[in-house]
């Protein structure tokens, strides 16, 4: 019959082969869909009162590629039976486990670090999963060939999958237009959701390739990849490389600390530079390619003077302002990238497995124990606030005490920082002994109970007699000193007196003149600011006068405080036929060096345009 030929059966048969290949990671990949489709209906009262649906989302995410792990091992190294489902069912009681460890609450901003954790361990997994069918050292050709058919398939089940759910939704879109039905709203999140959570894992399971003994003898490479990391990537490598280094010459010529985000470029240029290599590892050895090996070697030699810069710039954060998990993050990577450079410029076998196999292992450690980035972190920070604690005499034993006597600004922001870190990252676990009671339940008033770390801050800060202020703990690498003032908002502003009221907007970002005019009567008054001068023009007809934000800039940068009255952003300015009453209810502004600049500035004006006397007041 000929319908036994139609491509559907075809590909009827191919998802059961693939299923029953793959039936834990599929099930997986399914059940967590429902999760979420589940979650979709639920509106954000009862998703909140429903938070274990967000852990079985979790728990199916790294079930589908753990399962798959497993599944791939058993496949390979031939697992009985038996073996099997005692294997299955070692990695279930981990899940299970672990999703008992998770908190309750998922989505509150004292579960960063769970985020990070679940994030490592599904780094972990993925990698696991390129060499767990090739643990011999001696099968490295396969192992190459495997990844990049897992890369490609990957790549192919995303572009199916692009590709199906544009069509149907348009195919959806026309049905609601053509024929009046009416759809869901939420129609198109459920196709979304079934596309990248069922259909796109299954398409790129049905692809993983089965005789994984008959890759060590492949030698297909595709032109293509060659092209694009030759005459792509590789050059890009080169320009990474070419500015790190002119940048680490301007440092020894100008005798100055590297720049923070200096590490994330060091970290760009290794990534791009190890992965490129990578791409064409396995025709280093043929004929008209032996530019690879010399590229390899002078690659990993280059690397050593740019890590020795990342460690400087890493260093420099570290002992100003102790470890934190990103920056935990980023040292761990240096270790690693310099243990790769030592391995393939020194190791006589320079197998490639080396790099996902420490990586891997490197996303185990760090994810969890005393050694791991949350615990390091939390002991680091929390010694930081003994520190200043101890030095302005608020520590007595491991007890901590109000201050009795005004402290510095600095130690206040200082402590402010730490407190908000521990409080966000770590539920304020470290503290409750210095506290002597428990502060994950400290309420803040006014506020409801899932309030934000820094609002809890402030709450203890004023326990202990401090005030909460910003600290310079993140500030950017640029040198820039960042502040914001608001005024007390009042319900009704009095306009007694005046002719026009209306608010206006200045970006502090403007390039030259920002003029803008506004229509009084018959009359116009122009608006303009001057980003050389650092003043607001008010211009009617041939005169003008300027409100001079320099000294307003200056006192708020050095006072550092968010919240003042009306009366002390009150500005009064006269023209000749008019009067002007400039209320300024946001400023924004930034301080380098001596300079002072706005970058944003919201103003209420009020203007009288019919001056009957001078003996006219305000009122």
């Amino acid at each position: 019959m000929f319908w036994k030929n139609l491509s559907l059966l075809e590909l009827g048969r191919g998802a059961v082969s693939t299923f029953l290949r793959f039936p834990l990671t599929i099930l997986s990949a399914v059940f967590g869909t429902v999760i979420c489709f589940e979650l979709l209906e639920l509106n954000y009262q009862a998703q909140e009162q429903q938070q274990y649906l967000w852990k079985l989302v979790v728990f199916s995410w790294l079930g589908l590629i753990l399962f798959f792990d497993l599944e791939l091992m058993a496949e390979r190294y031939g697992f009985s039976r038996k073996n099997r489902w005692f294997v299955f069912a070692g990695g279930l009681a981990a899940l299970l486990a672990y999703y008992f460890y998770l908190p309750h609450r998922l989505d509150s901003e004292h579960m960063i670090k769970y985020v990070w954790q679940i994030f490592l361990f599904g780094l972990g997994l993925h990698l696991l999963a390129s060499f767990a069918p090739y643990f011999n050292p001696k099968t490295e050709h396969g192992f190459w060939q495997f990844n990049e058919k897992l890369f490609l398939r990957f790549l192919t089940a995303t572009l199916y999958s692009g590709v199906l759910f544009v069509g149907l939704s348009v195919a959806i879109v026309a049905i609601q237009q053509l024929f009046q039905v009416d759809f869901d709203d939420k129609i198109f999140a459920r196709l979304w959701l079934f596309m990248a959570g069922v259909f796109h894992p299954w398409f790129f399971l049905a692809g993983v390739p089965k005789d994984l003994q008959a890759l060590e003898s492949e030698i297909r490479y595709p032109k293509g990849l060659k092209v694009f990391t030759q005459f792509v990537l590789l050059p890009l490598v080169t320009v990474y490389l070419l500015i790190l280094y002119g940048y680490l010459g301007k440092i020894i010529i100008e005798w100055d600390w590297p720049r923070g985000w200096v590490s994330y470029l060091v970290l760009s240029f290794s990534i791009v530079g190890i992965f490129s290599l990578l791409l064409i590892h396995p025709i280093r050895n043929s004929e008209g390619n032996a530019w690879i090996k010399t590229y390899a070697k002078w690659f990993y030699r280059a690397l050593f003077p740019l890590l020795i810069l990342f460690a400087l710039a890493i260093w420099r954060r570290v002992s100003d302002y102790g470890i934190t998990e990103e920056r935990y993050f980023v040292l761990a990577l240096a270790f690693w990238l310099f243990a790769v450079a030592l391995y393939f410029l020194f190791s006589r076998s320079k197998n490639i497995k080396f790099i996902p196999v420490t990586l891997c292992l490197l996303a185990f450690l760090v994810a969890f124990g005393p050694w791991g980035a949350f615990a390091v972190s939390q002991r680091s920070q929390t010694n930081r606030l003994k520190f200043y604690l101890q030095k302005n005499g608020m520590l007595s034993g491991e007890k901590v005490q109000p201050a009795k006597t005004k402290i510095p600004e600095k130690d206040e922001a200082e402590i402010s920082s730490v407190l908000t870190y521990l409080g966000r990252m770590h539920n304020y676990e470290s503290l409750e002994t210095m506290f002597g009671k428990r502060l994950d339940s400290v309420k803040t008033s006014g506020r409801d109970e899932r309030t934000y770390a820094s609002y809890q801050t402030e709450e203890l800060m004023r326990g202990l007699n401090l005030q909460y202020r910003t600290t310079r703990n993140n500030a950017p690498a640029d040198g820039k000193l960042y502040f914001n003032v608001e005024t007390k908002r009042q319900p009704i502003l009095k306009t007694t007196g005046y002719d026009y009221s209306f608010e206006h907007s200045v970006s502090g970002f403007a390039h030259g003149e920002d003029e803008q005019q506004f229509e009084l009567g018959k009359e116009l008054l122009f608006i303009q600011f001057s980003e050389k001068e650092q003043k607001v023009w008010f211009k009617k007809e041939d005169e003008s006068v300027a409100l001079d934000l320099g000294p307003v800039l200056k006192k708020f940068a050095v006072t550092r405080r968010k919240k003042v009255k009306p009366e002390e952003m009150t500005f009064m300015l006269n023209l000749k036929n008019a009067r002007i009453k400039v209320l300024i209810l946001t400023l924004n502004g930034e301080k380098l060096k001596r300079k002072y600049k706005v970058t944003h500035l919201d103003m209420q004006i009020l203007v009288k345009t019919q001056l009957v006397s001078d003996s006219e007041s305000e009122r």
